[in-house]
């Protein structure tokens, strides 16, 4: 007898269950209805086949249901890890680098390794370690842990740059610029990798070539100061200084509160005789706190104003220096050489007398005495102190000149040829030299 699975629905008969789940539960054999109580004899006997049916079919469904389930729960808790993971290293990782910024490498050092036993795969992290071993001298453990960064992330740039911070400690200039190459390549908009490549250029006498790299950056890169700082430090490396002027101002105007351009651009402005504007960026740096004992600053300023012919606030800068520190011998030599500037010879003598007494073993002191005495007519005395200057330097041409003109004007000629050539003995091309053993020669008094 043939059992059919399908009846007419009546719900005055009984009650109808349509199971016909979304996809899972299309099937010819899932499709069935159960018959009212008052249903025909000939099938009385089928609630028990259609009890089997509805088991067997329910537990296969939920079969397919658990088993799908289980498949998506695992996916979502391995994301869910993996998510957790990610934001932890990435914690971790922010605090160490705090920690190494504020100097405290050792904690620093237990976060990192903490951090790599949990996510060993972390190229940044791999990097962090890297720049604590860097800073503390471990140069090889340092290079070996960016070697493994750039295996599991070869496109990480920071692993490139510091890389190339490796290779430029051990002075391997080649290898540096290649790795600093790297990192500009793969992060084209930072302008510290580019800065390295510069510096590496430079490192390997390639000025030009650092200039040009840098130079065709200025557009891309219109509102960073240091790219301009950088150009401006090449040109006073080839003393092009009224160029290099032009780029630490502007340098500046980008960064108005950084010192250290301003101070650049002072002293910048010196060397290409731009005295009065030299003046104007170094006085209010020389009051700022940070820069009071920064004395070359100072000197730079007594320079500037005496080169602008400002001698009285020359003097007044220079003895107010030598009030402050008594044993500077640049600062006295400056009072010296202002002193005679404005023929004061008195205190001329006094502060060369200071000089000499603070560097015995300089001759700055004794030619500006000597120059001293000769002017009141003090030949004898000129003399000895131009000797004395004459042996404690013995490359300098300068002592021996002035010890030879001395010795012209006492008429000691052969004595003073003698001492021109042996100026240019010391300095062959010496113009002055030369010019006054030529005008002895030819009065012919040499011989005499």
């Amino acid at each position: 007898m043939r059992h059919d699975m399908t009846w007419p629905s009546r719900k005055s008969q009984g009650t109808e269950f349509e199971c016909q789940g979304a996809g899972l539960f299309d099937a010819p054999y899932l499709h069935f209805a159960v018959r009212s109580p008052q249903a025909s004899s000939s099938a009385q006997h089928t609630p028990r086949v259609r009890r089997a049916a509805l088991i067997t079919a329910c537990v296969l469904a939920l079969t397919v249901i658990t088993g799908g389930c289980t498949n998506h729960h695992q996916e979502s808790t391995n994301t869910a890890n993996l998510r957790w993971l990610t934001m932890r290293s990435a914690q971790l990782l922010g605090m160490a680098r705090q920690q190494f910024e504020m100097g405290d490498l050792d904690q620093a050092d237990k976060t990192v390794e903490n951090s790599l036993m949990t996510d060993p795969m972390n190229a940044h992290l791999m990097v962090m370690a890297a720049r604590i071993a860097l800073e503390r001298g471990r140069l090889e453990r340092s290079y070996h842990l960016l070697n493994k960064a750039i295996e599991i992330d070869s496109e990480l740039p920071s692993a490139h740059y510091y890389q190339g911070l490796v290779m430029q400690r051990w002075q391997q200039f080649d290898a540096a610029l290649v790795r600093y190459q790297n990192a500009y390549d793969l992060e084209a908009d930072n302008v510290a990798y580019l800065l390295a490549v510069g510096e590496m250029l430079v490192a390997m006498d390639r000025v030009d070539d650092a200039l040009k790299l840098l130079k065709a950056k200025l557009a891309y890169f219109e509102q960073n100061a240091g790219i301009r700082e950088a150009v401006g430090r090449l040109y006073v490396m080839q003393d092009k200084f009224t160029k290099a002027v032009d780029f630490f101002h502007d340098a500046s105007l980008l960064l108005p509160d950084d010192l250290q351009i301003q101070e650049e651009l002072g002293l910048t402005q010196l060397e290409a005789e731009q005295f009065e504007d030299a003046i104007r960026t170094l006085e209010p740096l020389c009051k700022e706190f940070d820069l009071r004992d920064r004395r070359y600053l100072r000197l730079a300023l007594i320079s500037a104003y005496q080169a602008a012919g400002h001698s009285e606030k020359a003097w007044e800068k220079a003895m107010a220096m030598t009030r402050r520190t008594p044993d500077d011998i640049e600062a006295w030599r400056l009072v010296a050489e202002l002193a005679w500037d404005a023929e004061d010879l008195t205190a001329a003598l006094s502060a060369a007398g200071r000089v000499s007494k603070l560097a015995p073993q300089q001759p700055e002191g004794f030619l500006l005495a000597g120059m001293v005495w000769q002017k009141r007519g003090q030949s004898h005395r000129a003399l000895k102190l131009f000797k004395q200057a004459v042996k404690v330097d013995r490359s300098n041409p300068n002592a021996v000149i002035l010890q030879g003109i001395v010795l012209e004007d006492m008429g000691r000629w052969r004595e003073a040829a003698e001492a021109y050539r042996e100026a240019l003995r010391r300095q062959p091309d010496d113009p002055r030299a030369q010019e006054l053993l030529t005008r002895l020669a030819t009065a012919d008094v040499e011989g005499s």
